[in-house]
């Protein structure tokens, strides 16, 4: 970046405010068609915005970034490869994911953070401080089924859970059960 000492400058302009962006006004010289990293106060002057800054710097590609609100505390997770951070501590991941290319997403439902990843559906446990595999509802298939003629289905399967429940009803005494 270059330095330009005001007693070698070729010409130099004081202005005492800001008119505004590409725009004229009473206050001060010609308008600025670039402004970059400011803020314009309502009096008309000038305040310098907070630059960047770099706070993590994960060794893998970034695959993801949720910020928000969870109980009300706020709060950041960050996917970067297999692993996913806490914006709290970026050092240590809180939990370790199958896969380490693609994109993940984050979405809130109720008081529940969730995290797709391409092949699991995971939850956020505050109790755990990690993502933790989301168990379906295991749907009661059968209910009150005789051991050998099983009998109607009482709830459909669930398509986020491989598992199911079976209630049976043994008025005959039997011993083998069929499943």
């Amino acid at each position: 970046m270059s330095k330009i000492k005001p007693k070698a400058a070729f010409g130099k302009a004081i202005f005492d405010g800001f008119c505004g962006i590409g725009s004229e006004g009473p206050i001060g010289g010609t308008p600025t068609l670039d402004m970059r990293n400011f803020r314009i106060l309502t009096d008309g002057s000038l305040q310098k915005r907070c630059g960047w800054t770099t706070l993590h710097c994960p060794a893998y590609t970034v695959r993801g970034y949720w910020q928000g609100a969870l109980d009300g505390m706020e709060r950041g997770f960050l996917v970067a490869g297999p692993y996913v951070y806490d914006r709290i501590n970026e050092e240590i991941p809180i939990t370790t994911l199958n896969s380490d290319s693609g994109q993940v997403r984050f979405f809130q439902y109720r008081k529940s953070l969730f995290l797709l990843d391409g092949t699991n559906i995971l939850i956020y446990k505050k109790s755990s401080d990690s993502f933790e595999p989301v168990a379906g509802y295991a749907p009661i298939y059968g209910r009150n089924w005789h051991p050998t003629e099983l009998g109607s289905v009482n709830e459909p399967l669930n398509l986020l859970s491989n598992r199911l429940r079976i209630h049976y009803f043994n008025t005959t005494g039997e011993n083998v059960y069929y499943l």
